[in-house]
């Protein structure tokens, strides 16, 4: 049975320092051969995408920080064309909602995002590549 609300996983995103970043993109694409599908930001913080064949990304997202707060892995977006709706119910389930439904271009695409907590704290992303607002 398929979810109403879930249509996969869209991307896991990594934030590697700025000395790490790249050995990281020469990891991904380079040893494991994933194709970068989009890049952002700028030469100082620059930022990457990678599909892993199957629809999911991994995103590399840069920082100064040499101890990263929030570990290697901040976040994993589920993929939806519900942002909005699917808050909603989170919201009055109880869940608290770090980012509010917003649409943001990366690299000239519009995409619809949101950020709340899972049940353990975990921070998750609702992501709708291409929304049509």
């Amino acid at each position: 049975m398929s979810s109403p609300w879930i249509t996969g996983v869209h991307h896991i995103a990594l934030k590697p320092t700025l000395s790490q970043y790249a050995n990281t993109v020469a990891f991904y694409r380079d040893l494991l051969g994933l194709e970068e599908v989009r890049a952002w930001g700028d030469p100082t913080h620059p930022n990457r995408m990678f599909s892993c064949g199957d629809g999911t990304c991994i995103e590399l997202l840069s920082r100064d920080d040499p101890a990263p707060s929030d570990g290697a892995i901040p976040h994993f977006a589920l993929a939806t064309t519900k942002v909005d709706e699917l808050i909603e119910v989170l919201r009055g389930q109880g869940y608290p909602i770090k980012k509010e439904p917003d649409t943001v271009v990366l690299a000239g695409t519009p995409c619809r995002i949101a950020f709340f907590y899972g049940p353990v704290g975990e921070e998750i992303e609702l992501f709708w590549e291409n929304c049509h607002e």
